[in-house]
């Protein structure tokens, strides 16, 4: 059963699960004054942009594992094995406008992967990062990002865009040698944020996505043979509700199908994933995420879940 597109999820997840509340609806220095006084919890969302001279660092590492997948008509068939998937996502991004609607930054991606033929093995094995016929770890891609506030009077929509660009040699396994470890072509994710606060409690926030897999030349690859150039579509929706100032609880659905664009702008495939999250303020700056969630349905892609934990720096 195919994986490689449920292991989108964990770049979209990564830019889903920062949640908080908005900023005061007073405005002026009253306005100002509430919003400093918010913890980073609170006061910085997806849509939320860094002032000038802030600093925002996160790693957040993503475990997917499954033990079989979906097929054409969604039933469940089992690969009689284990196959997991590690990532961990290092982002830096830096407020550099004077009016705050502009941050730029970097992006960098560590991988592992583990195919073992026991589907009852733990799925932590990947993470002691082995090297094996079975097993793969390497830096998978870097890239840069931008993110940028387009409406001046809505603060709370925003959009990032980031390229990667992949950097391990043979990651989508062209010479059969070793397991499918990240994507080999380039990555172009746009992500368009929206949150809208209810009231002092409950917040919901929107996400739309496009992200890109575009194949580079034949001769770049193994087996000298050009890839697909793919578009994946995710819609994101995430209900949160803030238990007090340093802690947040929240539930998400999402849905992604993927079209392929080299030919006939095919629907090759798709994911439903739902989950339950949270987040907690460890110190002034510093913060602790995570999120567990389930691919509950698919056409022709994985049916596993995942596993999620990260920190995130903000100063």
């Amino acid at each position: 059963m195919k994986v490689k597109s449920s292991l989108l999820a964990c770049g979209i997840l990564l830019g889903s699960i920062a949640f908080s509340q908005v900023e005061s609806e007073s405005t002026g220095t009253a306005e100002q004054t509430e919003e400093d006084n918010l913890s980073n919890v609170q006061n910085y969302t997806p849509s939320k942009l860094l002032k000038k001279g802030q600093i925002d660092i996160q790693i957040f590492n993503n475990l997917y594992t499954q033990t079989g997948g979906r097929d054409a008509d969604r039933n469940f068939i089992s690969n009689d094995r284990r196959d997991t998937y590690f990532r961990s996502f290092a982002q830096v991004l830096v407020g550099t406008s004077k009016s705050g609607r502009v941050n730029w930054g970097f992006d960098a991606v560590f991988s592992s992967v583990r195919i073992d033929n026991n589907p009852g093995s733990s799925s932590l094995k990947v993470l002691s990062f082995e090297e094996s016929t079975a097993t793969r770890t390497a830096f998978s891609a870097i890239g840069p990002k931008i993110k940028f506030s387009p409406l001046k009077n809505h603060p709370d929509f925003s959009v990032q865009s980031a390229l990667w660009f992949p950097i391990a040699k043979d990651s989508e396994s062209d010479a059969f040698n070793k397991p499918w470890l990240d994507w080999n072509r380039i990555t172009s994710w746009t992500q368009f944020f929206y949150s809208q606060q209810l009231n002092n409690k409950w917040q919901l926030f929107y996400e739309i996505d496009l992200l890109a897999r575009f194949s580079l030349p034949a001769s770049y690859y193994e087996n000298d043979v050009k890839k697909d150039d793919l578009l994946s579509t995710p819609v994101s929706f995430f209900v949160n509700y803030f238990s007090n100032s340093k802690s947040t609880i929240y539930a998400m659905v999402q849905f992604a199908p993927t079209l392929g664009l080299s030919t006939d702008f095919s629907y090759n495939n798709d994911y439903f994933q739902g989950g339950l999250g949270g987040k907690y303020q460890l110190s002034k700056y510093l913060q602790l995420e995570a999120l567990y969630t389930n691919f509950f349905s698919a056409k022709n892609n994985g049916a596993g879940r995942t596993y999620n934990i990260g920190l995130r720096y903000i100063r």
